[in-house]
């Protein structure tokens, strides 16, 4: 499958990965109107967001009309699942590939000696991350405040980049599927108050990416 990557042009890859993720003749537009998952089709697209992974491994920068093609596309399958539950299995097990893909896009090389102590020094003596509370069934206020003006900063800061944080777009891409894995811990007004978050914070990143 690497070999085959390779093989393909950056061009022909992100053509793939549009067509499948955003046209009405791609795989996951055929998922939402119920129709069956071309097995042929699925394993080009994992040629395509391999060639992606491999021509931004090691780069900080990424062109933000690229991160726009990821965006959203696990959410919409995740609706899938409870539009079409007679096809649970086939749709779930698609899901899971398409979300392993795209993390492994962002994926780099080796961390640095820099790099790994700035990683430990912020979880030992960082506050405690928005997805950790989360986990645990609580929403934290203050963090919730910190990464909406954090997205409405970078919002501002991209307008006119074509280029932006790697690192930023994979925590991007990575905000649906977080909320959506922890959704079944809150109930009640905290529940109404986790979908409003997502809200604003979906509103804010397709700002950032536009």
């Amino acid at each position: 499958m690497g070999e085959d990557a390779e093989m393909l042009t950056l061009e022909e890859a992100l053509a793939c990965i549009k067509l499948h993720f955003t046209e009405p003749e791609g795989l996951v537009a055929h998922i939402e109107s119920g129709l069956g998952i071309d097995d042929v089709q699925v394993q080009v697209l994992k040629v395509a967001l391999r060639r992606l992974h491999i021509a931004w491994q090691e780069q900080d920068l990424v062109p933000k009309h690229d991160v726009q093609l990821l965006w959203n596309v696990v959410p919409r399958l995740e609706k899938c699942l409870f539009i079409y539950p007679e096809r649970e299995s086939e749709i779930s097990s698609f899901l899971m590939n398409v979300s392993e893909w795209i993390e492994a896009i962002f994926s780099g090389p080796q961390l640095s000696e820099e790099d790994a102590i700035t990683l430990f020094c912020q979880h030992i003596f960082g506050p405690p991350p928005f997805c950790v509370d989360l986990r645990f069934g609580q929403i934290n206020e203050d963090a919730v405040a910190d990464l909406l003006t954090a997205l409405d900063t970078l919002a501002q800061a991209w307008k006119k980049k074509e280029h932006i944080s790697k690192l930023a777009a994979h925590a991007m891409i990575s905000v649906p599927e977080l909320l959506m894995s922890v959704s079944n811990l809150f109930s009640g007004a905290e529940k109404q108050r986790l979908q409003d978050i997502e809200q604003a914070m979906t509103e804010r990143i397709t700002t950032c990416l536009r």
